[in-house]
């Protein structure tokens, strides 16, 4: 009788280059990661890279990746294509329907009543991580993964998010809905009940099970000798950003700021792809004003920082924690 292969496990970890993974990132590397008492090594780190990050992104993605920063594992940078031109066409790296952002909808301008759904993290990002890991197993994205191979996927998560990894931990177990063209659920054909499309990987959540919140992240960072500050991780024009936030980026990253106020005004652009069949005009701030017009708050409101924050933890979840 043959005998079964050993089974042989993998460790990625999905890495945003923001305060939550690169914790994540150091600690794996110092050890701290461990799972049955022993310290856990990565197989490898995979970023997605948008093409879209503001500069001081990627210059904390150099400063992980670089020699004097010494790392047990390989830190791999995906990219599908760049977000924001395919956006600009209205289209996908496949020149076929484009991934919307989250924008802001309004009728009349200054009045917001909407918010485009958000497909730009599924396709720009978990997709493309998806399709890296596989290949790391050795297979295509179709193909059906060894018994003999598992890989345990480790997302920086921390506590005061827990709802966002209750999420996840479903969407890899039960399963996402898989969808027609049309966004209707696809059913089968044998039994009439909706198909999933399950996860292959094992989601692990460390900074959770360790009790840690963005806070303990942010005073972990503190420690390790990184010589500029690590920042949330987004994308130049992500509707997810608060007013301190856009202030940041047009101070530290002039050009992110100007691609961005570029792309908003895109966005409204008659005729373009990108708004056919809306009857409604889109924008980057909630505001539902040009960017450039914006008088943005270096200090909103307790009530309203709340809610930026839920957007914020919407988004990192995701993007770049």
């Amino acid at each position: 009788m043959k005998q079964p292969k050993p089974v042989e496990y993998f460790h990625g970890l999905n890495l945003g280059a923001g305060v939550q993974s690169t914790t994540l990132e150091l600690m794996f590397r110092q050890g701290l990661i461990q799972y049955d008492g022993l310290p856990i090594r990565l197989t490898a780190a995979g970023f997605a890279d948008t093409q879209r990050e503001p500069a001081y992104v990627y210059q904390h993605l150099y400063w992980l990746m670089h020699p004097t920063t010494p790392s047990t594992h390989p830190i791999v940078v995906v990219s599908k294509s760049d977000l924001g031109a395919d956006l600009s066409r209205g289209e996908n790296s496949t020149r076929q329907r484009f991934a919307t952002i989250p924008a802001f909808t309004a009728e009349v301008e200054g009045r917001k009543t909407g918010i485009v759904r958000r497909q730009c993290t599924n396709e720009y990002k978990i997709r493309v991580l998806e399709r890296y890991w596989r290949s790391l197993l050795g297979v295509t994205n179709r193909q059906r993964i060894p018994a003999h191979k598992k890989l345990y996927l480790y997302f920086g998560i921390s506590l005061d998010e827990k709802t966002r990894a209750t999420s996840i931990w479903e969407s890899y177990h039960i399963g996402r809905p898989r969808k027609n063209k049309d966004g209707t659920v696809m059913l089968s054909k044998r039994t009439g009940e909706p198909l999933v499309r399950r996860s292959p990987f094992e989601p692990r959540f460390p900074l959770i099970e360790m009790g840690m919140t963005r806070d303990d992240c942010k005073e972990f960072l503190k420690k390790q000798g990184i010589p500029h500050e690590v920042k949330r991780s987004a994308c130049v024009f992500c509707p997810f950003r608060s007013d301190p936030e856009w202030i940041e980026l047009q101070t530290d990253d002039p050009a992110g700021w100007n691609y961005a106020v570029e792309l908003d005004r895109v966005l409204r652009m008659p005729n373009r792809i990108i708004n056919r069949n809306l009857n409604q005009k889109l924008y980057l701030h909630e505001s539902c004003i040009p960017l450039d017009l914006v008088q943005l708050d270096p200090n909103p409101k307790p009530q309203k920082a709340i809610q930026l924050g839920l957007w914020q933890n919407e988004c990192a979840g995701m993007c770049g924690v």
